[in-house]
């Protein structure tokens, strides 16, 4: 998928452009998508929201492969995080809804950055795939080792 990163490339290299479409183009036909504020690209079934979706109309939503929010009402990161975190495996936000957010608080809420030419100051993937990639520090071998318990004073 386009906005896929690997995590082994370069510090400071661009990420690849980011477009609904070719999220949905990687998807398997079966796959679930629900779109926010819009129509799904190429007329794909989908489940849709209106843009001025709340909170409380998520109750007794499911869960989906992907979710695309391309317009919203105002800028809510409680609805974009309940969908982040409860519904979606993957989501984009972009179009219009990319301009409602302050780059550095989508950074905070664990989305990406990317170019993209759905909407001029980029759009945003939340990936949960690959949010939490391993670290070579966290591990056994580098962490809380009972060899060194006699060693070293923390």
């Amino acid at each position: 998928m386009s906005g896929k990163r690997d995590h082994d490339d370069a510090a400071g290299a661009e990420p690849a452009p980011l477009t609904a479409a070719a999220e949905l183009a990687g998807l398997a036909a079966n796959a679930s998508l629900l779109v926010v504020g819009g129509q799904a690209p190429g007329g794909r079934d989908c489940d849709r929201l209106p843009a001025d979706a709340t909170v409380a109309d998520l109750d007794g939503l499911g869960g989906y492969d992907l979710g695309v929010v391309r317009e919203l009402a105002a800028a809510d990161e409680s609805l974009l995080g309940r969908l982040r975190d409860l519904h979606t495996r993957r989501l984009v936000v972009t179009g219009a809804a990319a301009g409602l957010f302050d780059p550095r608080r989508m950074l905070a809420l664990g989305f990406e950055h990317h170019p993209s030419p759905e909407a001029p100051r980029g759009a945003y993937l939340y990936d949960r795939d690959s949010y939490n990639r391993p670290r070579e520090w966290n591990s056994p071998e580098n962490w809380a080792n009972p060899e060194n318990f006699d060693k070293y004073r923390w």
